[in-house]
């Protein structure tokens, strides 16, 4: 298609060639290329790097294109909303290539290994910071502007359909795991069927990998990766928190910090509902291609672990 391209050399110069052209002020600074595993499926087909303090995204297929010229375009949006926290201030933008320029900001992703390492005060100061951010994202004139902006708003999907879940991943759980699984995958068709209260504007993949957060002081610096941002049920943008900790506490001390902010409650079986489907999804896919889940579990372990989840969230475990 005509309004997006991409790179079509992986080599660091013809990247740096690519940055300079549409930034010629970055030339000169040094570039640092952090490339992902090299894999068949074209949607990963994309890169980043850091060029002086700019931290700049690439593609060389068109999916991963033409969501880094989403990311652009809602960026430019935000930047006019005080959403509470961060999000990336956009330095270059081009469509031929797909190049995205961002701001680089101090800090380090919140792992889960750093999310459980904090105590009860300091975890529920970064939950208010997140469940603030996400209250004031999903208010209503947020998407009136990204609407009005002529954004184009999809709505995301997690990673597998309870359909999928109940005819592939069966194959890698003993027989009591895969009746739970296909309880679970009643469950979420149930809860899921009757639609959200209202929509609103989502990132579409928070989890704590796309949080910037300093060590030092304990506080969130950015919200990042708005590359899966969309439009629908406010639950949705919840989906990972429930395995973010050890515990519930973290996903339930973010839902109160946003119900506060936001004067609305917050549905936890819908928040389940999309968890199941992007826990077990991630599950799914992982097993299907002999990649290591993370943690070192399998996809028994996760039912077991996701069990333990849904009973402290008084869901069905």
């Amino acid at each position: 298609m005509s309004d997006v391209g991409w790179l079509t050399d992986r080599d660091d110069a013809a990247i740096e060639r690519a940055i300079v052209t549409a930034a010629p002020w970055l030339a000169g600074e040094d570039l640092d290329v952090r490339r992902r595993p090299v894999t068949e499926d074209q949607r990963y087909w994309q890169g980043s790097g850091v060029i002086g303090e700019v931290v700049v995204k690439f593609a060389w297929a068109e999916a991963p294109a033409r969501r880094i010229v989403h990311e652009a375009r809602v960026l430019s949006v935000l930047a006019a909303h005080d959403l509470s926290l961060g999000v990336p201030e956009v330095l270059l933008a081009s469509s031929r290539p797909a190049l995205l320029g961002t701001r680089l900001v101090p800090g380090e992703p919140l792992s889960p290994v750093d999310v459980n390492g904090l105590g009860a005060t300091p975890r529920q100061a970064v939950a208010g910071q997140l469940g603030r951010f996400l209250a004031r994202l999903h208010a209503p004139d947020v998407l009136a502007a990204l609407l009005a902006g002529g954004v184009a708003l999809e709505e995301p999907e997690p990673q597998a359909t309870t359909t999928a879940l109940r005819s592939r991943l069966p194959r890698f759980l003993s027989a009591a795991s895969a009746r739970r699984l296909s309880d679970w995958c009643d469950w979420v068709d149930e809860v899921l069927a009757t639609p959200p209260e209202g929509r609103s504007a989502l990132h579409g993949d928070l989890h704590g990998f796309n949080l910037v957060w300093d060590r030092r002081s304990g506080a969130l610096a950015l919200v990042a990766d708005f590359e899966s941002a969309g439009c629908g049920d406010p639950a949705y943008d919840f989906r990972y928190l429930p395995d973010q900790a050890a515990t519930t506490d973290y996903v339930e001390e973010v839902a109160q910090a946003y119900e506060q902010a936001d004067g609305r409650s917050l549905d936890r079986r819908r928040v389940m509902a999309w968890h199941v489907r992007s826990a077990m999804g991630d599950a799914l896919w992982r097993s299907e291609a002999g990649i290591a889940l993370p943690g070192g579990g399998t996809a028994e372990s996760w039912v077991g672990d996701l069990s333990r989840r849904m009973v402290a969230m008084a869901c069905p475990g």
